[in-house]
């Protein structure tokens, strides 16, 4: 990675207030991690109220609790961030804008056999996006797929990287918890496999 990447990179990483989300603890007990989503409540919790009973302690994952994990990275006081109001609207991203970012020349979205645009892969990407994603994948959205990024994907990715978005990463954070409790489909038919936030 040259200079020139690592310094958005890190200014990103300070501008949001990040440092501990980029910093996850060294070591952690698999089988805590696994105690914390075998006892977590299966079905849908309200936001600001989900939690799980590990070694006999009540813990939360709501995003306040998140929020004080982290330091407080979200000071913002709206519900929505950018990346979540923009979601809720049926155009709220454009594809072109999102590739343009995110993509070398000529890169863009994969395409289905009816011409409908899915995924982006990892080597058609920029390595500022590439550094982003590697980020992402690890301590925001877990998963063991990381080849290429689907739209849902994509979008917070180019949401990430523009320096005037707010990005709710407690929301986020607590609802990407929820869905590996809910045990929900990633794609391709594959359930969430990995455990995730070992935080």
């Amino acid at each position: 990675m040259r200079p020139d990447d690592c310094d958005p990179f890190l200014m990103g990483i300070l501008r949001r207030n990040w440092r501990r989300l980029a910093e996850p603890l060294k070591k952690f007990d698999a089988e805590i991690v696994r105690e914390f989503y075998s006892n977590a409540y299966a079905e849908r919790q309200e936001r600001h109220r989900r939690k799980t009973m590990v070694r006999g302690r009540w813990i939360q994952y709501s995003p306040q609790a998140i929020d004080d994990l982290l330091e407080n990275p979200y000071r913002k006081q709206e519900e929505k961030c950018h990346y979540q109001r923009l979601c809720s609207r049926k155009k709220g991203f454009s594809n072109r804008k999102v590739t343009t970012i995110l993509c070398l020349p000529r890169k863009g979205y994969q395409l289905t056999s009816t011409g409908k645009e899915t995924r982006i892969r990892r080597k058609d990407m920029r390595t500022l996006a590439q550094v982003w994603l590697t980020f992402m994948l690890a301590n925001v959205v877990p998963t063991g797929h990381v080849s290429d990024i689907n739209m849902i994907k994509s979008n917070l990715l180019f949401s990430v990287m523009q320096d005037d978005f707010t990005i709710n990463i407690l929301r986020i954070t607590s609802d990407e918890i929820q869905k590996i409790v809910d045990g929900e489909k990633v794609g391709r038919g594959e359930r969430r496999g990995t455990l995730g936030f070992q935080l």
